[in-house]
């Protein structure tokens, strides 16, 4: 059955020149094709924004924004610019499954949600990032605030309550828990898979964690002991990681050990990059 509304496929980008080509190869060669994909470019000085260029000349469907902001102003910006009456949005840094965008706006179709949203999961090859992936599993994805990485959503919510600026991270989790305050329900769209490439170092990983939870904390929108605890944890390690990486290897090693016997493996779908392409292991 034809999907009869508007897509607009929304993204922020920065600095992503190893992984922008695998990122936008996947985005427009979806099964169904979003009708615009908007991407809005932070300055980028990687060589990022020129080969988004060069992607846009033989895409016409792709449009280029630039400006100097923060994660979710750039999404205000790029949803602002959009057409589109239902927005997609997705990350760079990851792979999007080719029936994606297909499965996430299903939904939509019948009005069945006003906002709905799918699995990422993390994934590479090296031995850090199976590692990694492993640690970062999800059990429940159903479970947890939609993430903007795989992620879909009438644009008249969006109109009401925009991306929160103040938030450095975070912000899609903020987005959504104000909606859900308004009685906004989101469907589960277990087959809008996404793949999300992950930190090929120790010390990027926990760089990155140590960012996040700092900032989840700072929201005050989950119970401060909590996020403050597990920023001081991902804080230890990265610096652990500095001084040691052995040392830092090890006490991963041993959780992800912990993880598989008490059962904490999931039975997602296993998302794998290949050199052209992404496939789909059960």
């Amino acid at each position: 059955e034809l999907v009869m509304f508007k897509v607009s496929l929304v993204t922020t980008v920065f600095n992503e020149r190893d992984s922008i080509e695998v990122f936008l190869n996947s985005s427009i060669s979806q099964s169904r094709v979003p009708d615009e994909f908007i991407i809005l470019d932070g300055f980028s000085n990687d060589g990022t924004y020129e080969i988004i260029c060069n992607y846009a000349e033989n895409h016409s469907f792709i449009v280029l924004l630039r400006e100097r902001c923060g994660i979710a102003r750039g999404r205000n910006l790029a949803i602002a610019r959009s057409t589109g009456e239902v927005i997609a949005t997705t990350d760079a840094g990851c792979v999007v499954e080719t029936s994606w965008l297909e499965h996430l706006v299903q939904p939509f179709d019948d009005g069945a949600f006003l906002a709905a949203y799918g699995i990422f999961e993390i994934i590479g090859d090296s031995r850090i990032q199976r590692v990694y992936a492993a640690i970062q599993r999800r059990r429940s994805p159903e479970k947890n605030y939609p993430s903007s990485r795989s992620f879909a959503f009438r644009k008249h919510l969006w109109e009401i309550c925009p991306y929160p600026e103040d938030l450095v991270v975070h912000e899609d989790s903020r987005l959504c828990m104000t909606w859900n305050a308004r009685g906004i329900s989101f469907g589960f769209i277990e087959k809008a898979l996404v793949g999300w490439v992950a930190e090929s170092s120790l010390r990027k990983i926990f760089k990155k964690h140590s960012r996040y939870a700092f900032w989840t904390a700072l929201s005050g929108d989950f119970p401060q002991r909590f996020h403050g605890f597990v920023c001081m944890s991902w804080t230890l390690f990265f610096y652990i990681s500095l001084a040691s990486p052995l040392v830092a290897s090890v006490l991963v090693f041993s959780y992800v050990l912990f993880r598989v016997f008490r059962g904490k493996n999931s039975s997602l779908a296993r998302l794998r990059l290949g050199p052209s392409s992404i496939g789909l292991a059960l």
